[in-house]
């Protein structure tokens, strides 16, 4: 039976409503807004009703606490109040109130509102399931596809040191020494990325805690040159990079316009050639600002591109195979997270273009 708390210093009132609620939820009731908080962290009711205009800790006073508290953070609020007014609804609605029960008020009203919030909460109780079990489905098909070639290369690479130390010149350790060392640093990224993309993915939109969504006015270029120049180097391919970076500013959280580079560059030199050009263009469009990064390797497939599309709308799994996973997954979100837009598109005559469209702002001139 679920279980409902009556928050009204009216005694009455909160008897009444109590009586009509027991016949189809367990209830419980407080008569002030500091005993009805101790009592919603005591019994955790899957709904709370609270009225606004009390003595001592009024409902406005009451939802704040409760939505301070983690274990009552999610707890559906109705508010209710005698004297209803745009001003008061807009500050409940602010602190997290579910719904107002202007008073007074019918008890199959009482009910209906009862009733659907918590059939509301309900459904986003099971989305959020849902979607944690698509996140343990999407990343049990990762992380073997996704660590099991670093892991393979680094234990390959500290066995030949370890049996073979004697017989090799100290130049030959260095250099066994430093691939080792890249294989160690690609597992590790691995794992940040499926930990970032979990996060990514679960996290509520509307909060502004998020470090990823904090934006600031940020000059493209600054970013994106010495980024794909340093990831270049990374690989060793450096003279593949073919550049064409036009000033712009846009409105943008500088730490994932990055992570979004980092992860669509790293893409496009792990599934094309060496020697295979890479094209990095940066410019400014009448509505927005664009970045694209075109390869010349396999090309990614259309299933690809609608799979990735289905993940992100939470639709289905996301398969990591032919350039399709966690790093453009995470690209994609960064960029929809600051009101921008990914497009893959396969190039004619094979590679693959990534285009990122950003909000845009006054075009700056080189100093």
């Amino acid at each position: 039976m679920k279980k409902i708390l009556v928050i009204d210093d009216d005694k009455n009132l909160a008897e009444t409503l109590g009586r009509a609620l027991r016949s189809s939820f367990h209830v419980t009731v407080a008569t002030d807004g500091e005993s009805g908080v101790q009592a919603a962290l005591a019994h955790q009711p899957h709904l709370v009703l609270c009225d606004i205009n009390m003595e001592g800790l009024n409902g406005y006073g009451t939802l704040a606490k409760l939505r301070a508290h983690p274990v009552t953070r999610t707890t559906p609020c109705i508010l209710m109040t005698a004297e209803a007014s745009p001003k008061g609804m807009r500050r409940g609605m602010q602190l997290g109130a579910d719904d107002y029960l202007p008073k007074p008020f019918e008890m199959d009203e009482l009910h209906a509102a009862v009733n659907v919030r918590l059939a509301r909460h309900d459904r986003t109780q099971d989305e959020a399931e849902e979607k944690f079990r698509d996140l343990q489905q999407t990343f049990a098909n990762a992380i073997p596809n996704q660590l099991l070639g670093p892991i393979n290369d680094l234990a390959a690479q500290t066995e030949l040191m370890s049996k073979g130390r004697r017989h090799f010149e100290p130049e030959d350790i260095i250099s066994m020494s430093h691939d080792a060392h890249r294989s160690a640093v690609r597992v590790r990224q691995q794992i940040e990325n499926c930990l970032l993309l979990a996060g990514l993915l679960v996290a509520d939109d509307s909060s502004p805690a998020s470090p990823w969504r904090q934006r600031t006015r940020v000059h493209v270029l600054d970013v994106v040159q010495p980024t794909v120049v340093q990831k270049a180097k990374e690989w060793g391919r450096g003279n593949d990079l073919k550049l064409s970076l036009a000033y712009c500013q846009t409105q943008f959280n500088e730490r994932a316009l990055r992570k979004i580079v980092e992860e669509i560059l790293d893409n496009a030199l792990k599934y094309s050639p060496p020697g295979t050009p890479i094209e990095i263009r940066v410019f400014p469009e009448a509505t927005q600002n664009t970045i694209e990064i075109s390869d010349r390797g396999a090309g990614i497939s259309p299933e690809c591109i609608a799979r990735l599309g289905a993940f992100m709308r939470g639709k289905q799994n996301l398969k990591m195979s032919n350039g399709c996973g966690v790093g453009l997954a995470i690209a994609k979100a960064l960029t929809e997270l600051n009101d921008g837009q990914l497009c893959l598109h396969a190039r004619k005559g094979g590679g693959t273009t990534v285009r990122v469209t950003m909000p845009v702002l006054a075009q700056v001139q080189p100093k």
